[in-house]
């Protein structure tokens, strides 16, 4: 499993647990009373500390999931985008000479054309 990732970044990882362990004993160094009432609802109440671990889990299970979805998706609605296009950067196209602008539709009284123009150059 570790075959994949580089030396950084298992270095970046052991760093990262091994700060999160000597704060956790910093915490407990500076206030043992919450470290003691903490560790005692593990001894208390282990159902629902087992449940609760377990909720935790699968929700950032879920959120990760998801967002790893999202990504793939939208990476295969743009491959198949760029496939279906080609090599093409982009394309303009003027649809007929009374238009003033390419993506304007033409319209045959003057009074409404005015009006459309106006309201593209504010």
């Amino acid at each position: 499993m570790l075959d994949n990732l580089s030396v950084g970044a298992i270095a970046f990882l052991v760093g990262a647990v091994t700060a999160i362990l000597l704060y956790l004993l910093f915490l407990w160094w500076r206030n043992p009373v919450l470290m003691k009432i903490g560790l005692r609802n593990l001894t208390r109440r282990p159902g629902q500390s087992v449940l609760i671990t377990i909720g935790l889990t699968l929700s950032t299970i879920i959120v990760i999931s998801s967002l790893g979805v999202g990504d793939t998706l939208r990476y295969s609605v743009q491959k198949q985008a760029v496939s279906a296009y080609g090599k093409v950067d982009g394309s303009l196209r003027r649809r007929c000479s009374r238009c003033w602008r390419a993506w304007q539709i033409p319209t045959s009284t003057p009074h409404r054309q005015s009006r459309r123009r106006q309201r593209w150059t504010t």
